[in-house]
This record gives structure tokens, sequence and C-alpha cells, in this order.
């Protein structure tokens, strides 16, 4: 094995490693296992790591976001409101209820519903705070993108797809 390859082979696995550490099976108490995935959201720069989803999945996938100032400083959520807006592949948007998880050090949980990741594609997002004075704080826009799935939903025998209810005059 040459050096080259030697060194693609560590640099491989070591995005391999990251990328368990990124994704973390978390079990709560009376709630099936989710997928954590958590980023650093700075307010300056925005989040520079991926993130990547898939079609379909429902309640869960969650973005743990430790929301930063700058580099040293937590933004607090003290007596806040946080949503993640999510304008989808398709156009449309849709607003996710933040959970504050550590009010003091900034940090939040998004569950994605299957509505949020009905559309595949690259979705553009943006976190925003509303404090208890109103005051509206946006961070930066960024990207997830959201993987195509050959599962789907009417295998389990949940639910019609959007063409299926345009075609009966449901919608």
């Amino acid at each position: 094995m040459s050096i080259m390859d030697e060194w693609l082979k560590l640099e491989n696995e070591a995005i391999e490693k990251q990328n368990e550490d990124d994704i973390e099976l978390s079990s709560v108490e009376g709630e099936t296992e989710k997928f954590v995935i958590s980023r650093t959201l700075v307010l300056s720069t925005g989040i520079n790591e991926e993130i990547k989803l898939k079609q379909g999945d429902h309640n869960s996938r969650v973005l743990r976001l430790d929301i930063q100032k700058d580099a040293t400083t937590f933004l607090k959520l003290n007596n806040a409101n946080v949503f993640l807006v999510i304008q989808k592949p398709n156009g449309l948007k849709e607003k996710l209820n933040g959970t504050i998880v550590d009010a003091l050090n900034g940090v939040v949980e998004f569950a994605f519903s299957r509505e949020v990741l009905s559309t595949a594609g690259i979705a553009k997002c943006e976190v925003v705070r509303v404090g208890e004075d109103e005051t509206i704080l946006s961070s930066p826009s960024f990207n997830i993108t959201i993987e195509e799935s050959i599962f789907n939903d009417f295998m389990l025998g949940f639910g019609e797809d959007e063409f299926t209810v345009i075609m009966k005059g449901e919608l």
C-alpha cells in the first residue's frame, strides 16, 4: 500500500469516526430511539458542518444546536422562544418549535416531522430566537440535505401521497 493510499485510508477513517461522533442514538424513557445530530451554530458564521436527514423519517431525527454569539459566548435562551424555519426543496415553508434543553448554554433541539422531511433535496433553514421583549434574532441561513428514500409510509399503510389526495379533490 502506497503512502497516499494509507493517508486516504486514515482520512476516511477519521471522517467516519467524526460522523459517528456527530450522530448519537439516544433513548428517552417512554419514547422510541432517536438520532440526535449535534452541531454548533455561531451567529456570525452559521453552521460549518453538513447536516443530512432522510426523506420520510418521522419524529426520529433531532437536531441539537449549541447556539453561540461568537466563538466563546453562548446565546442565552432564558424566557425566549426558538424556531427553526425551513424552506423545503419544493418551496413550501415550515416552522418547527424548538425545545430549549439548556437556556444558559444556548442548547436547543428540533424534532423533524414527516411533513418537514416529505420532499428530498436541499432545504434552506434559519434559526429564529424571539426574546421576551419581542426582539427577533435570526441566524445566518444554512442548508439541510434531505436524502431521497426508497422506503415510504405506504409500505406501512400510513397516509396517502399528495397526488392521490389532489386527485380525490381533498385539498
